[in-house]
């Protein structure tokens, strides 16, 4: 039986990364026109994941690779899985029929299981997909990895997951360090701003960040002792980067002083800028789109957008910067 994702958040999330797939699992596909008439073809491809027991994604590239053969086209979609834990790698190996590479049900498919930490591409001279999803800290080698110029051949996407909340930052570059310290609030509430921006300065012209989404993931309904977590998707697919950026913040998770002793049950937990709840996904347009619009309509003042939005000057300013970096040239605050 198939092990499924253990709440919403962590299946939304998958979505998100399925749904770039499915965007990015198109271009391999080329038609041009020739004086004949049309002539098709399909490129290989190679992907890389971190499923640990969740398989999903895996099973949709599978699929997906069956595609070009109904429309009488092959190539070879190379889907390579990584885990590190041996006991883990044993229970899942071949637990799956596209593990089996089973000519007869995925001709165009080949899958490689390795019992070994995920590393930077190896394989793949274009059409690269991967999700590193780490879950863990930004150290200094999972970020080496992520940001390792292979990473980001011709027509690549790359998801990355890590934890807001740093507890060993001897291991965290110095450069993230000192961001998440500039800010007024709690450091995780700037880990996300912060590696996105490492991402931008470390990746070529070419690479641009596509989705920066903040969540919390499971545990206590106390939405404090959650952890707070991130994916981000970079990528140089135009077909990727020509849709608008995903870009989620769930802001502060610290609950307003109560004005009155009987008030305070009620208003433990209350989120500033957004549920802190899995729901925060039901929808892209939330607060942070709606801010996005407020700053193009150029009618507000800063600090109006501030007291509407109950968010600091550094959040907003993020939204506006957000704006100008994907070619919005009238943005800003009212005269």
């Amino acid at each position: 039986m198939a092990t499924l994702c253990l709440n919403e958040t962590k299946a939304v999330m998958r979505g998100m990364v399925s749904k770039a797939y499915a965007v990015w699992a198109k271009t391999l596909v080329k038609v041009t026109r020739t004086r004949t008439g049309i002539a098709s073809k399909a490129e290989d491809a190679t992907i890389y994941t971190l499923p640990s027991t969740v398989w999903e994604l895996e099973q949709q590239v599978a699929m997906d690779s069956n595609f070009v053969t109904r429309i009488g086209l092959s190539y070879d979609v190379s889907l390579h899985s990584f885990e590190s834990n041996q006991e883990k790698y044993i229970s899942q190996d071949n637990t799956r029929t596209f593990m089996l590479n089973d000519k007869t049900i995925y001709p165009n498919f080949i899958f490689s299981y390795h019992n070994d930490l995920i590393h930077a591409n190896r394989h793949a001279k274009r059409n690269f997909f991967a999700w590193f999803d780490f879950c863990g800290i930004p150290t200094h080698d999972k970020l080496d990895v992520v940001l390792d110029h292979k990473n980001f051949v011709n027509n690549s996407v790359v998801f990355v997951t890590f934890a807001c909340k740093w507890r060993r930052r001897d291991s965290v570059p110095t450069e993230l360090i000192d961001e998440v310290n500039s800010g007024d609030g709690l450091a995780a509430e700037y880990a996300t701003d912060a590696v996105e921006k490492y991402l931008n300065k470390h990746t070529g012209n070419r690479v641009k960040v596509f989705a920066s989404v903040e969540y919390l993931g499971p545990g206590t309904t106390d939405p404090r002792k959650k952890t707070r977590m991130m994916t981000i998707g970079l990528s140089n697919c135009p077909e990727i980067l020509e849709k608008k950026p995903t870009r989620i913040r769930i802001g502060s998770i610290t609950p307003k002083p109560a004005k009155k002793k009987q008030d305070a049950k009620k208003i433990t937990g209350k989120v500033t800028r957004q549920k802190a709840h899995p729901n925060i996904f039901d929808s892209l347009d939330s607060k942070e789109d709606t801010l996005y619009s407020d700053l193009l309509s150029c009618k507000f003042t800063r600090s109006e957008l501030m007291e509407k939005y109950n968010c600091s000057s550094g959040a907003v300013s993020a939204r506006l910067a957000w704006a100008k970096r994907y070619g919005e040239t009238k943005v800003g605050y009212r005269a």
